[in-house]
């Protein structure tokens, strides 16, 4: 099965709402996926959830924020992410040339999509898992 979602500019691999006429953020759409799997077949052993280049972001960016692993019975879900272009770091300082730990000074995109409140990215799903 796949599901394919687009949402303002490729934002869906970020999590960003859609353009309408109901706003949905790409991951929501996984949540009801997920649960509609989960509720439609009650002898489901386990899940996983894979995704390669941008589908990739979208599951590793999606799994970071979900807080359901497990369905009521203890069947739990796994994500696989292949190959994607990017990965989402879990805190703003990056290694720079020094060898050293630092927010890196001159680059205002570097942490387009963080986990952090209030990123350069509007992501509402993000910011409410937060």
């Amino acid at each position: 099965m796949y599901v394919y979602l687009f949402a303002n500019n490729d934002a869906w691999r970020y999590g960003a709402d859609s353009k309408g006429p109901k706003q949905v953020s790409s991951f929501a759409a996984l949540d009801i996926l997920v649960e509609t799997l989960r509720s439609k077949l009650p002898n489901l052993e386990g899940l996983t959830v894979a995704g390669h280049s941008s589908g990739g972001q979208v599951v590793q960016r999606w799994s970071l924020l979900r807080s359901v692993w497990y369905d009521k019975a203890g069947n739990g879900m796994h994500a696989v992410v292949a190959n994607p272009s990017s990965y989402a770091y879990l805190f703003p300082l990056r290694m720079v040339n020094d060898g050293k730990w630092s927010v890196p000074k001159g680059c205002c995109h570097y942490d387009e999509w963080g986990l952090l409140k209030g990123s350069d990215m509007e992501v509402p799903y993000r910011d409410e898992a937060l």
